[in-house]
C-alpha cells in the first residue's frame, strides 16, 4: 500500500481539520453530520466513516481514542475478535473441541489443545501482568496502557449495546466482555508470533528423553542404577532441521521500499509497505484514522485487537515493518529493515 505522498498527507491534514472544526467540543458533535458518538463506562469518541467504510476516530485523550477504536473494530469484526480472545484465554478446547485446528492468527498451534496449554501457561505464569508492571521504556507507556484500557471498554460497550447478526458467533457463549489484561495478552501473542509462537506444538508436547534400560545390579546389591538418557535419533533430528529451514512452508514474510522525493513524480517521499499478511481472519490489518487534536493524527493499518496503527503515516513521517523467518535463506531474500522513513520535500 502507498503510505506517504504529499497530496495524501495534505488530504489527511484537511480531514483532521474538518473533523476538529465539526467537533470543537469533543464529543458533542451533531448527529446530522453523520458522526457516530458511542459512549460507555465514562468514555466516548466521535467516529465518522468514509464512503468506503473507513472509520476516522476523534477523541480527547488516549483512553477515549482506544474506546473509539475498540468500538469500531467490534462493529466491523466482532466474531473474529471474540475468537481471538478465546485463544488467549486458553479456552479453545472447551468451546471448539481439543482436536480442532485454530486459524493460526495468534500462534502456530495445530490443535486447540496445544494452543490452550501454551496460553494457559502464559496466563498462569503472569507473563503479561509482569510486562504491564514493568516501567517504560522496557514496559508499556502510560498512553499505551490507556489505549488498551479504552479499547477494552469500547469493545465491551459495543457488545452491551448491539445485537450480533453474524452467524459465525450469533448467540455464542464465547463472545464475552474483555479486560485490559485480555487486550494486552492478545498484543503479547502478536508480538511473539514470529518467535516462540512458531514452536507451540513443540513447546506443549515436549517430553524428557527416554531412559536406557536399567543396568544390571551387582550381586548382593539392593539398588538399581539407571543408564544415561538416550540421545535423539540423528536421522529424525536431521529431518526436523530440514523441515524447519524449508522456507517454502512459511506463511510470514514482508518487504518495504522507500523512495526519496527526487525519484517520484510528485516530488514527495514515498513508502510502499507490503506486509504479506492475510486479507481475512485474525491476522488481517484494519484501516482507520486516529486523531487527538493537537497531539496525534495518524492513518494506517492496525492488527485486529490492537489499539495502535502498526503501518501508517502522519504529517511528517511514514513507517512500515517487515517480518522474516529466522533462517539464512530468508535473511538473504529480504534485506529490508523496517525503519521509519522520513518524507523528503
Amino acid at each position: 500500500m502507498h503510505l506517504s505522498t504529499r497530496p495524501i498527507l495534505r488530504r489527511v491534514a484537511l480531514t483532521g481539520a474538518a473533523l476538529l472544526a465539526a467537533t470543537a467540543a469533543v464529543p458533542q458533535a451533531s448527529a446530522a453530520t453523520g458522526d457516530r458518538i458511542p459512549a460507555g463506562g465514562g468514555l466516548s469518541a466521535v467516529i465518522r466513516y468514509t464512503e468506503n467504510g473507513i472509520p476516522h476516530i476523534l477523541a480527547r485523550d488516549y483512553a477515549q481514542l482506544g474506546f473509539g477504536t475498540g468500538w469500531a473494530q467490534a462493529a466491523d469484526q466482532v466474531c473474529v475478535l471474540a475468537d481471538g480472545f478465546v485463544t488467549v484465554a486458553g479456552e479453545r478446547s472447551h468451546w471448539f473441541g481439543p482436536d480442532a485446528a485454530p486459524d493460526g492468527s495468534l500462534s502456530s498451534a495445530t490443535r486447540n489443545l496445544s494452543s490452550d496449554l501454551y496460553f494457559k501457561g502464559v496466563r498462569e505464569s503472569g507473563t503479561v501482568e509482569k510486562l504491564l508492571a514493568t516501567p517504560a521504556p522496557a514496559g508499556p507507556t502510560t498512553d499505551l496502557k490507556e489505549l488498551m484500557r479504552g479499547w477494552a471498554a469500547g469493545y465491551n460497550a459495543w457488545l452491551a449495546q448491539n445485537r450480533i447478526d453474524d452467524p459465525a458467533c450469533k448467540g455464542a457463549g464465547w463472545v464475552r466482555p474483555v479486560t485490559t489484561t485480555d487486550v494486552a495478552a492478545r498484543g503479547f501473542a502478536v508480538s511473539v508470533l514470529g518467535g516462540q509462537g512458531r514452536g507451540i506444538d513443540g513447546i506443549t508436547t515436549a517430553q524428557p528423553p527416554a531412559a536406557q534400560p536399567p543396568a544390571a545390579a551387582a550381586p548382593g546389591s539392593s539398588t538399581t542404577a539407571l543408564g544415561p538418557a538416550s540421545a535423539p535419533d540423528p536421522a529424525t533430528a536431521a529431518e526436523a532441521a530440514r523441515e524447519f529451514f524449508d522456507t517454502s512452508r512459511y506463511d510470514m514474510g514482508s518487504n518495504a521500499v522507500a523512495f526519496a522525493g527526487s525519484t517520484t513524480a510528485s516530488g514527495s517521499g514515498l513508502l510502499l509497505g507490503n506486509p504479506h499478511y492475510p486479507w481475512q481472519g485474525g491476522r488481517r490489518f484494519w484501516q482507520s484514522q486516529q486523531t487527538i487534536p493537537g497531539k496525534l493524527n495518524v492513518s494506517g493499518g492496525s492488527l485486529l485487537g490492537t489499539a495502535v496503527v502498526n503501518i501508517g503515516f502522519n504529517e511528517k513521517v511514514a513507517w512500515s515493518h517487515t517480518v522474516a523467518a529466522g533462517t539464512p535463506a530468508s535473511a538473504r531474500a529480504c534485506r529490508c529493515p523496517g525503519r521509519p522513513v522520513r518524507r523528503t520535500r
